[in-house]
């Protein structure tokens, strides 16, 4: 990556065997890269004239489920997933949904769907809901944060069958946005007459 044209960060991805990296971890297999799986990973970052690098190495199960993943040489104050995952970090249901992911604790239906993250810091509990209509669209996405004295809730209206919204009112705001899938040579403007609603094409 570069700013202003200087390469800041040099990204590399590897999807081969992990070797003894995840000897620790129970379960883990050695081909999981052969599945698409991200094996390793690794930043390096310069700052002026000098370049630190930090690499993960990623272990899953023979279902392709991540089991943990090790750091070496972490970024300061990076989040509890860049610093690296052990095991009691990790949980899956019994249809392989992800319930424990660091710091945030899923919740899923009895037909996989999303319902709900919980995330744990020591600034409080901070819990986001997902609310489904009858075609099963999320249409209300509500965030409760510590230190809060209200939900905000964010809401989603479709135009159509498919997932995408064609309105969403902001939460904080109230701001309604039209959203546009498709050519910018379509009909612009034709479904409001109102100037306050601003359009955006996707």
């Amino acid at each position: 990556m570069s700013v202003n044209g200087v390469t800041d960060h040099v990204l590399d991805y590897g999807f081969a065997p992990t070797g003894t990296a995840c000897a620790g971890h129970t379960g883990a297999v050695g081909n999981a890269g052969a599945n698409g799986n991200r094996t390793t990973f690794s930043d390096a970052h310069t700052v002026g004239a000098v370049t630190s690098t930090a690499s993960t190495s990623y272990c899953y199960d023979a279902a392709d489920r991540l089991l943990g993943s090790i750091v070496t040489c972490a970024v300061p104050e990076a989040n509890p997933v860049a610093d690296g995952l052990t095991p009691a970090e990790l949980a899956y249901d019994e249809h392989g949904n992800t319930t424990t992911f660091a710091d945030q604790s899923l919740v899923f239906d009895g037909v996989n769907r999303h319902l709900s993250t919980t995330i744990t810091t020591t600034e409080g509990t901070t819990t986001i809901t997902y609310l489904r209509d009858a075609a099963n669209r999320i249409v209300a996405r509500t965030v409760d944060a510590p230190g809060t004295d209200s939900d905000i809730t964010t809401r989603y209206a479709h135009t159509g069958s498919a997932d995408v919204s064609g309105v969403v009112v902001d939460a904080q705001s109230g701001a309604v946005r039209k959203y546009f899938v498709g050519s910018v040579f379509s009909e612009r403007g034709r479904h409001y007459g109102d100037s306050s609603i601003s359009s955006v094409w996707a």
